[in-house]
């Protein structure tokens, strides 16, 4: 799949999250290989019922920013052609990141993830 560069970050085009009988669509995801864990935004995954009450951990991170409380939960993430089923993401509030979702090092180890930087293209398959 083709990437973007949105104000010098490398974005994934779009991000599908299926829940139950719902899903919500994220665009232009950050990859972010320096996170080990992929983020997704609380607001965003709550309107497809995917909260602290319905499962998850709560987790204390730490990262550039300082430490933040997030969840952890069991979701299915599709990218492209490729589903990943039984994902954990920690969920978190992402408005300072200016993106609902910032993918990680987990999603693409996951994923094989392969990147072409001159070609701006990731191959990833599970």
């Amino acid at each position: 799949m083709t990437l973007s560069l949105q104000s010098q970050l490398l974005t994934l085009p779009q991000l599908k999250i299926p829940h139950d009988v719902q899903e919500v669509i994220i665009t232009n995801a950050i990859i972010d290989t320096g996170s080990t864990a992929t983020l997704l935004d609380a607001d965003i995954v709550a309107t497809i019922n995917v909260t602290p009450l319905t499962g998850g951990q709560i987790r204390t991170v730490t990262g550039i920013g300082g430490e933040e409380h997030v969840y952890e939960h069991e979701v299915t993430l599709e990218a492209g052609n490729t589903k990943v089923t039984r994902f954990i993401a920690q969920i978190g509030e992402m408005q300072q990141y200016g993106t609902a979702a910032l993918i990680g090092l987990d999603f693409l180890l996951a994923t094989k993830a392969k990147l072409d930087m001159e070609t701006l293209t990731l191959v990833i398959s599970t």
